[in-house]
């Protein structure tokens, strides 16, 4: 029998056949990690504030369905390994498969218990049937035949109790008050809804006109009109001043002698309506020419008119927009009238219009369209980045990053397009119609919009030139990636530059500069390596980052938490920085993932010494890798905050940052890395941990973060494979020969400046 953490667990708990057992048992003894594992079974299964495992996050997301599946043997061949080094990891999860075993052991291997009152109450229930003539079926269970022997000789229980013949009453089953759901007043959402229909009707009813006595429908409640004024004898006026239109005209259908209904006194609705347009045509008229209304200056007390049907009659309170309309000062305004209309005359003869003013040129180059992403622009004056909010117009020249985890999308022209999580780009214009999109790296999706074809411009790492989508079903994506050979120091040597361009559907042409078209048919990639030609490559499956399968269930779950919490006022940094201390981990390393591309790293450097983030520390080093490579100024600013935060130590660790190639492995670099996981800090831990493994593939069950005893013996077999020279590459790097000059018009491309 193998000795699995399945057949383990079926040990410890004594359901195996004798043979299986004794043979099982000797294996256990005879080695010293079976031994230790069964005894910390048995200890993490006492532990008694040890916390229920996760639902989600890297490496995990085990519900009760997987452990059922492991436990029933019914899990696939091809999971099995990878469960039970999560169980061999984790204490979580090693108690929970454990205690699950147990519990299923135990109730599954003994009879149920009867209490003897549930029996002698079965016993009365068949005695009382047998009394009433009731026939009883009997089968081979033994009870109900016992109760038909009963009909014929009477069982010492009958005799007992021969006057039982009815049944006893079953008591109500009580819940327990700690189960109960807490009282709840049944006012409040009574108050609530008669609260909120009480609004609805007052917005309502406000719509129809101002609360006083001309209102349609409340009029009746404003029985004492004040329009009335008393003259000097103390007798009440029955006549109503005249009403100033904004045109300075006098309404004469309000000066009538006054009298309970409203509807009496008000015009017609089709007189009301040619006063009403021709009111707003000479208001408009007077802002155009930025001249007072004709009257407008004399205007005396109004009083309230009777509205009638007609809504926009005046108040007792001078119209804010007719005030508006006297002291507008002289403004182009788009034309109302149509292409035809002509500019009203001037009251004065010998004044002339004012001469139209020229349209600005738009410098709109897109929008921003998403709702829950998060995109921030470069404040060149503040070096600050903020948050666009959504829907917020893109101009031309703006520099604009996608952070992490974030797929934002953007409309511009003729082509929607949508840009990865960890992108940096600034847009402009190759024409008056043509868009064009810098990428200085990162990755993006571009497709058309409800047209045949479109094109848009790309300057990709210096290469410049035009794609164009051959029609309205054409994808692509777009990848630009800066890297160092493995062992190059970014300080000394510039990073190589890969520019992918991928046809996903359809087929799209790409134009250079200089040099020649280039038409890529769906399934394949065009690449360009640095200055070399460039050339086609067939793909056999699409990069995970183009169909959304490269997030984590924690990257998800981050998203969604970080995305609303982005202040819209506020640099985006500062916000960042107060969440890189969130008490959640999977915030934390998502704000100091995002923070490393604002050019702060601080929060990622010292989240490598934070036990809590070992699920991420393998995202933290490859983000702190890839930053190295993005500039100069990148890897300066990285070297500067290792010292700052490590001292004397930063140089070790921003050396382990570069990685190594086969020849550094050769000359004792080995030696260094695999010395390093004994070492007192954690930081250096976990970047030659990650080092070895990105080099070999394996992990040896070595754990950064456990005390010296504990990974004393992964890092004894570490260097037994090091003493076998087994401390190299399963997958060599290719060898990349230095990069070459760039060209001199190469010093023309666009790239984004560092912060």
């Amino acid at each position: 029998m193998r000795l699995t953490l399945r057949t383990m667990l079926a040990y410890m708990d004594e359901i195996l056949e004798p043979a299986d057992a004794k043979e099982l048992g000797q294996k256990i003894s005879e080695s010293e990690f079976a031994n230790g594992l069964v005894h910390r079974i048995r200890g993490c299964m006492r532990r008694l504030r040890l916390p229920a495992p996760p639902l989600d996050g890297k490496g995990m997301g085990l519900d009760p369905n997987t452990v059922a599946e492991y436990l029933d043997n019914t899990m696939p061949a091809d999971r099995v390994a990878d469960f039970e080094k999560v169980c061999l990891e984790s204490d979580i999860h090693l108690a929970e498969v454990g205690a699950s075993h147990q519990i299923l052991t135990l109730v599954l291997g003994e009879a149920a218990a009867v209490e003897t009152s549930s029996r002698e109450r079965v016993y009365r229930v068949i005695s009382a049937a047998s009394q009433d003539g009731t026939t009883v079926k009997t089968d081979e269970a033994g009870l109900p035949s016992a109760a038909a022997d009963a009909s014929t000789a009477e069982p010492p229980v009958a005799e007992a109790m021969p006057a039982i013949t009815a049944k006893p009453k079953r008591k109500k089953p009580k819940v327990p008050d700690y189960l109960r759901d807490p009282k709840r007043s049944r006012l409040w959402p009574i108050a609530a809804t008669v609260l909120i229909a009480a609004l609805a009707t007052a917005a309502a009813l406000w719509t129809v006109g101002p609360f006083d006595s001309n209102h349609p429908v409340l009029g009746f409640l404003y029985s004492d009109n004040p329009s009335q004024t008393a003259d000097a004898s103390g007798e009440t006026s029955d006549v109503s001043p005249p009403i100033v239109q904004l045109d300075g005209s006098t309404n004469q259908h309000a000066a009538v002698p006054h009298s309970g209904n409203a509807r009496e006194a008000a015009p017609s609705n089709d007189t009301a309506q040619h006063d009403q347009n021709q009111t707003l045509r000479n208001g408009r008229e007077a802002s155009e020419q930025g001249a007072t209304p004709p009257g407008h200056a004399d205007q005396t007390e109004q009083s309230p008119p009777d509205r009638g049907n007609d809504a926009l009659a005046t108040t007792d309170v001078q119209d804010p927009l007719a005030a508006a309309v006297a002291t507008t000062a002289p403004v182009e305004v788009a034309a109302q009238d149509g292409p035809d209309a002509k500019p009203p005359p001037a009251d004065n003869p010998s004044q002339e219009a004012p001469a139209p003013r020229p349209a600005a040129k738009a410098v709109d180059w897109g929008r921003f369209t998403s709702e829950d992403q998060v995109l921030v622009r470069l404040d060149r004056e503040s070096g600050s980045w903020q948050r666009l909010t959504p829907r917020a117009a893109i101009s031309a020249g703006d520099d604009l990053l996608a952070l992490p985890t974030f797929r934002p999308q953007i409309l511009s022209g003729p082509i929607h397009l949508t840009l990865d999580g960890g992108t940096r780009f600034i847009v402009d214009f190759l024409d008056s119609l043509t868009p064009q999109l810098n990428i200085d790296y990162g990755r993006a999706l571009i497709l058309a919009r409800d047209r045949a074809s479109a094109q848009i411009g790309l300057v990709l790492a210096g290469h410049r030139g035009v794609v164009r989508l051959a029609d309205a079903e054409s994808t692509m994506a777009v990848e630009v990636q800066r890297f160092h050979s493995p062992g190059t120091d970014p300080l000394a040597a510039p990073a190589h530059e890969k520019v992918s361009l991928i046809a996903t559907r359809g087929k799209i042409e790409w134009t250079p500069d200089s040099g020649t078209p280039q038409s890529i048919e769906a399934g394949q990639a065009y690449i360009l390596f640095d200055n070399e030609p460039g050339r086609i490559a067939d793909l056999e499956t699409f990069p995970a980052w183009t169909e959304r399968a490269d997030l984590t269930p924690a990257d998800r779950m981050a998203s969604t938490v970080v995305h609303p919490l982005v202040d819209f006022e506020r640099p985006a940094s500062l916000t960042l920085s107060e969440l890189s201390e969130n008490r959640k981990m999977e915030v934390k390393q998502l704000a100091a993932r995002c923070l490393a591309h604002l050019g702060q790293y601080d929060a990622i450097i010292a989240e490598l010494k934070d036990e809590k983030q070992k699920l991420f520390w393998m995202t933290h080093f490859e983000t702190l890798s890839d930053s190295l490579a993005r500039s100069r100024e990148s890897a300066a600013q990285i070297h500067t905050s290792l010292e700052k935060l490590r001292g004397d130590n930063g140089a070790k660790l921003y050396r382990m940052l570069w990685r190594y190639s086969p020849e550094d492995l050769r000359t004792g670099e080995a030696a260094k890395l695999v010395d390093y996981l004994d070492h007192g800090e954690l930081d250096y831990r976990v970047l030659a941990f990650e080092n070895l493994r990105s080099i070999t593939g394996r992990t040896g069950n070595y754990q950064p973060q456990y005390t010296r005893k504990k990974r004393g013996p992964s890092v004894n077999r570490w260097r037994s494979d090091l003493e076998k020279d087994l401390v190299v590459f399963k997958n060599p790097p290719p060898e990349i020969p230095p990069r070459q000059p760039a060209p001199s018009n190469a010093e023309d491309a666009e790239t984004p400046a560092e912060e």
